[in-house]
Parts: structure tokens; C-alpha cells; sequence
């Protein structure tokens, strides 16, 4: 699998996981913050795991 169709992926599945985002955006701001600046699918795997718990 080449890159772009990696990220082509990864970008189809993160879509889904947009209300775990805001949820954290809207709870927790600095927690948001922090993490946000980590590369989009890191990022969005913490705010599920996050939001989860």
C-alpha cells in the first residue's frame, strides 16, 4: 500500500470518529489543546479513548 492510499484510509475512518473530538474540544479544553498537536490519527485516537472512558 503506498502512501497516499494509506492516508486515504486513515482519513475515511478519522471522519467517523469527529463527535469524539468535539466532545473533548467542548469538555476539556486543555486536554484538547495538547493533544491536537500530534499528527490527525494519533490525535483522534486519543479523544476516542478519552471520551470513552
Amino acid at each position: 500500500m503506498n502512501t497516499k492510499a494509506k492516508k486515504q484510509a486513515i482519513d475515511s475512518v478519522l471522519v467517523h470518529l469527529l463527535d469524539s473530538r468535539q466532545a473533548i474540544k467542548k469538555k476539556s479544553s486543555s486536554f484538547y489543546f495538547a493533544f491536537s498537536r500530534l499528527p490527525r490519527y494519533q490525535a483522534f485516537s486519543i479523544f476516542v479513548l478519552y471520551d470513552f472512558l
